[in-house]
């Protein structure tokens, strides 16, 4: 709203002495604080109006409930008022138009609810007589928040006594168009913004979302008030208790902190504007502690400007009602806050079992591959370590091995396409069948690696709707004479590494093949090693050379060769646990995408 030059003096104030006032201007800080001040007793009202209007339905008096919801819709005319004077560009002339249209109705509440105090008394109903006193000092209060922020200002001269009798006439005589009418009739006064039909239909509209919210599921909860207005904290209580709610009241900012870091609760409905620790700085601990996560924060303040509204939803409130507000919507508000906790509760919950059956699976997948690497049978032969390690709960990654009766080690190294339950399904399946097809009495009709690779390939094959692949290197190393056969399918190539300290280790040209599982009948080609004593082999997955550190680097193939080239033990335990402590420390805790498997073999201890 732009500069009310148009508007009609205050009532009380004329044309002439309008002009010679010279009131200070407030700033946008002032004007807000003024707008909550003002907001703030109506709340009141219209808090106690309505817990009294339902109190004394069954009064033998049914003009008492008349007249305080005469009271009530008041409030509504006081608020509007101050919605159309009190804003972000109001003038001083703007705020003595509204000391003149404001003080009549304030009074017709005054004198109201002092005509409904003495009924009351009359026929000894003392319960509701606390409240009634509130909304008498809730007006009282509106009175005096005026008289601060309008100081009536000297005339410069004295009227006539005619005119003084005229001037002083127009307040009573508004004061009673307002309570036998119900609106002030002269223009740019509050005509239109107090009328009994619009009342009526709010009432309505009310009564509907009251019926309708009684059919719903009513959740209950613990709920914090933080509000520095006692009667702003015990009228939201006794709204909230009535629900069933477990409230918590609060005055102030500070003591919000301390309860919350106590305690936990469901909801919290804060006001901004509060001395010392006010509700913006309520939301910045939440968000520092991290609390706001599972801690909704309804504002309700009289501060209402936009502005004010998003800097509290940008500090994690959910949402802002305004001061008055409506208990039907605050309902639905809460109602919503906690139906969301619930599903968050439940979700937390699903979580949490699924996190359980998470850390079985990885226990189970980890049990599946060998962790005991001595073989007294073959020591003096070959020695051998691994290590798994899943970037997720479990993966894809597998080894496996196992000596055959004439004395060959049969060995594998896979990882399959994907990440999380259905990569480590497949894992289980790849490597039982490798147990399967390459056990004992089904060894007389393989030949070499690339035959035993194609075998299991065709069973993963025949049967994949899904089309996921697994990339695997198998060996057999004849522990005798030293010769190893190689076969892959798409997978790393192996190094080998030399039995010399400091000599770099080289790579195994193998046929790629394709990854198990794509194509039934590919024929996979196999691969003739020579292992000296001394010398051994590195079978790695991706993650190793994949590992990545905070400045998003790979490790890389390169640094594999040069720290391979720096050892000078190169059993294959230390060499596993060296590799391990060197990605360790290059990924600088980066968590890793990926899976890092690595298994190590040495063949017999040089002569």
């Amino acid at each position: 709203m732009t500069a009310d030059t148009d508007m009609d003096p205050p009532m009380g104030v004329s044309p002439a002495l309008e002009e010679t006032m010279e009131l200070p201007a407030l700033d946008a800080e002032g004007l807000q604080r003024l707008r909550h001040d003002l907001r703030s007793p109506i709340n009141a009202i219209v808090g106690y109006s309505e817990l009294l209007v339902e109190e004394v339905q069954s009064h033998p008096d049914s003009t008492i409930g008349e007249r305080l919801q005469s009271v009530r819709d008041t409030a509504d005319t006081l608020l509007a008022l101050v919605d159309k004077y009190v804003h972000g560009d109001a003038v001083p002339a703007a705020l003595l138009r509204l000391d003149g249209e404001l003080r009549p109705h304030v009074q017709v509440v005054a004198d109201v609810m002092a005509d409904v105090r003495t009924a009351l008394e009359r026929s000894k109903v003392s319960a509701p007589l606390a409240d009634v006193r509130k909304i008498e000092s809730a007006a009282g209060w509106m009175i005096e928040v005026l008289g601060a922020a309008v100081p009536k200002p000297e005339p410069p001269e004295e009227p006539s006594e005619e005119e003084g009798e005229e001037e002083g006439d127009v307040v009573s005589q508004a004061r009673e168009r307002v309570a036998e009418e119900g609106e002030v009739t002269e223009e740019g006064g509050a005509a239109d913004l107090y009328q009994a039909e619009p009342s009526a239909a709010r009432r309505a509209a009310v009564a509907e979302l009251a019926k309708a919210d009684v059919a719903k599921e009513v959740l209950i909860g613990r709920i914090l008030v933080v509000d520095d207005n006692p009667d702003n904290r015990e009228v939201l209580a006794r709204r909230l208790r009535d629900k069933g709610h477990k409230v918590v009241l609060a005055g102030g900012g500070r003591e919000a902190i301390q309860l919350l870091s106590e305690d936990t609760y469901d909801v919290v409905l804060l006001d901004i504007i509060m001395p010392e620790v006010g509700g913006y700085d309520v939301l910045r601990w939440l968000r520092g502690n991290e609390l706001i996560d599972h801690t909704d924060v309804i504002m309700i303040s009289a501060l209402d400007d936009l502005d004010s509204v998003v800097h509290c939803i940008n500090l994690g409130a959910v949402d802002h009602l305004p001061k008055p507000f409506n208990p039907v919507i605050l309902n639905a508000r809460i109602q919503a806050c906690l139906q969301k906790k619930q599903l968050r509760d439940e979700a937390l919950t699903y979580l949490a079992q699924i996190e359980k059956e998470l850390k079985t699976a990885r226990e189970l997948q980890l049990g599946m591959v060998p962790t005991q690497f001595c073989d007294p049978d073959h020591s003096d032969k070959v020695t051998l370590y691994a290590s798994l390690s899943p970037a997720h709960r479990v993966g894809g990654d597998f080894y496996d091995f196992f000596f055959s009766d004439d004395g060959r080690l049969f060995f594998v190294i896979g990882d399959v396409a994907g990440k999380g339950i259905p990569a480590a399904l497949n894992m289980a399946r790849t490597k039982t069948l490798f147990r399967m097809i390459a056990a004992p009495e089904r060894l007389d009709d393989l030949t070499d690696a690339g035959m035993l690779l194609s075998r299991i390939n065709d069973e993963l094959a025949s049967d994949n709707p899904t089309m996921t692949f697994v990339t695997a290197l198998i060996g057999i190393l004849d522990t005798e004479s030293g010769t190893v056969q190689l076969a892959t399918a798409g997978h790393l190539r192996p190094l080998r590494l030399p039995s010399q300290a400091g000599a770099r280790p080289g790579s195994v040209v193998l046929e790629p093949g394709i990854p198990l599982g794509l194509e039934v009948g590919f024929p996979y080609q196999t691969e003739t090693q020579q292992l000296v004593p001394g010398e051994g082999l590195l079978l790695i997955t991706d993650g190793v050379i994949d590992t990545m550190n905070t400045s998003e680097t790979f490790f890389g193939e390169e640094r594999l060769h040069d720290t391979l080239s720096a050892m000078t033990d190169r059993t294959p335990r230390t060499v596993i646990r060296s590799m391990r402590s060197v990605l360790a420390d290059f990924s600088e805790g980066q968590d890793q995408f990926d899976d890092v498997t690595m298994f190590a073999i040495r063949y017999r201890e040089m002569a």
